[in-house]
């Protein structure tokens, strides 16, 4: 299992003021959706501190590199950058940094299907920042288990760490806004209802995908107060898919077209990603097959420029039943065809990895 560990010499130095912006500046620029400029953002200052000899910069600026990745969606790249952080946080005495790199790990290897101590790390990352008195790391890693309860069906744990998250953001802000923690925990009651409707369960789900709606309109309030166009795509996407559930498809898919388009004016493109394929799903099942394979062949656009990407098998698929109700038979037969090598060769890139971090977590 992963732990905290300081060496003998802990590191006295910290990052200069003008790395340590850059690296702010980095995760703020993908947090806003501008993912172009976060990646160079980030890979400037570390090339900076890499030629100005600052273990410290280089720290800081690989800790950003990992967190811009996981808003990309790219988890596999999110693991080797967290990775490295952690191996040069331990070597450097920095125990916050430790914590984050161990955050992020949990976050990318837990969606990669292969952290399964995720939770205890998150709460052993709780315990060491409320030791040490971080709030930064403590918010991360609360929102981190709140979204981890949630994946584990762990619903009722969940909501009291992101309540506590944004208690802690008034005195601790910069480290995750609240229309992301509020966004998160609109998207955890929206599972939690989906949950109750496949237990039968229909009065339970109908009050928790309510919840669910009222968290995601002002998940999407704070997002247009913070200018998190992402988190507000995020939030307007899990309202169309609890009202969808209500069974309320009409306003689900006018939600869902108007985030599409926010999405498109604002270059947020892993956020709009699953926007698009939620689209193509529930414009099928409307029987708008045009409209189905729009947004089908918009979300492999997407995809394809974050490859590796799990989405792109997704949208073919999609792409294929659209094919497969026109009665193109043999056009359906090549999606279907593409989506297959497309699964496999992200499942290759994700067994690699998977090595990779079971690999470094055995050895610590």
């Amino acid at each position: 299992m992963t732990g905290f560990q300081t060496p003998a010499e802990p590191g006295s130095r910290e990052a200069s003021p003008a790395l340590a912006q850059s690296a702010h500046q980095a995760v703020d620029a993908a947090r806003r959706g501008d993912l172009k400029s976060a990646l160079h953002i980030a890979q400037h200052a570390w090339q900076t501190a890499r030629e100005q000899r600052d273990d410290h910069g280089i720290l800081v600026a690989t800790n950003a590199a990992s967190i811009v990745h996981m808003i990309r969606g790219d988890s596999i790249s999110a693991v080797a950058a967290a990775i490295d952080t952690m191996v040069l946080a331990r070597r450097l005495g920095d125990r916050s940094l430790q914590g984050h790199a161990l955050v992020n790990l949990c976050y990318a290897g837990f969606d990669l299907g292969t952290h399964g101590d995720a939770e205890a790390d998150l709460r052993k990352c709780i315990e060491h920042a409320l030791a040490d008195g971080d709030g930064g790391l403590e918010i991360r890693a609360r929102v981190a288990l709140g979204i981890v309860l949630g994946d584990v069906q762990r619903f009722e744990l969940a909501p009291a760490q992101f309540r506590r998250a944004l208690e802690l953001i008034k005195d601790h802000p910069g480290h995750t806004p609240p229309a992301c923690i509020v966004a998160n925990n609109a998207n955890l009651h929206r599972k939690w209802g989906a949950a109750h409707l496949a237990e039968g369960r229909e009065t339970e789900a109908r009050m928790v995908l309510i919840e669910s709606v009222r968290l995601a309109t002002e998940a999407f309030k704070l997002a247009l107060h913070e200018e998190g166009i992402p988190a507000g795509i995020d939030a307007l996407g899990t309202r169309a898919w609890a009202l969808e559930l209500l069974g309320e498809r009409d306003k689900a898919l006018a939600l869902l077209s108007y985030a599409a388009s926010l999405g498109g004016a604002t270059g947020s493109r892993p956020a709009m990603l699953w926007v698009l394929c939620e689209l193509g799903r529930i414009r099928f099942l409307a029987e708008d097959l045009d409209g189905a394979r729009a947004a089908f062949n918009r979300a492999l656009d997407v995809a394809s420029g974050l490859r590796p990407c799990a989405s792109i098998s997704v949208a073919c698929s999609g792409l294929a039943e659209v094919e497969a109700k026109l009665g193109h038979g043999t056009v359906a037969e090549q999606w279907k065809a593409r989506a297959i090598e497309e699964s496999a060769d992200f499942e290759r890139w994700r067994r690699d990895t998977r090595w990779q971090l079971e690999r470094f977590l055995g050895e610590t």
